[in-house]
């Protein structure tokens, strides 16, 4: 059976957290059952420009691996920064130079 992974393109994310909203809602869960959680770094000047990037990563209460389609994290993020896909997916995404950062594998 092929992997699955969520992939993050950090120059869509805005870190708006709609990702967690999504997952909280889906799965009728409290706060303090935080199954993805988005990490933000920065701010910092690189280039003389000011940059802060969020980053969106599964916890170890995650059940990813459940999910034979896209998962509510996924579907619930508005500018569709978070990626949903098999191992040749994830390949094709991570070399088009683009700046991805993977989330979480099963």
């Amino acid at each position: 059976m092929s992997k699955k992974a969520i992939l993050v393109d950090l120059d869509d994310c805005i870190g708006c957290y709609a990702c967690v909203v999504g997952c909280h809602l889906w799965h009728q869960v409290s706060v303090d059952e935080t199954r993805i959680k988005v990490h933000t770094i920065g701010p910092e000047t690189v280039s003389g420009r000011d940059m802060m990037n969020f980053v969106p990563l599964m916890t170890e209460q995650c059940e990813l691996g459940r999910y034979e389609t896209e998962p509510p994290c996924v579907t619930s993020c508005p500018l569709g920064a978070l990626k949903w896909c098999d191992e040749r997916e994830m390949l094709s995404f991570l070399g088009d130079g683009r700046r991805y950062q993977i989330c979480k594998i099963v």
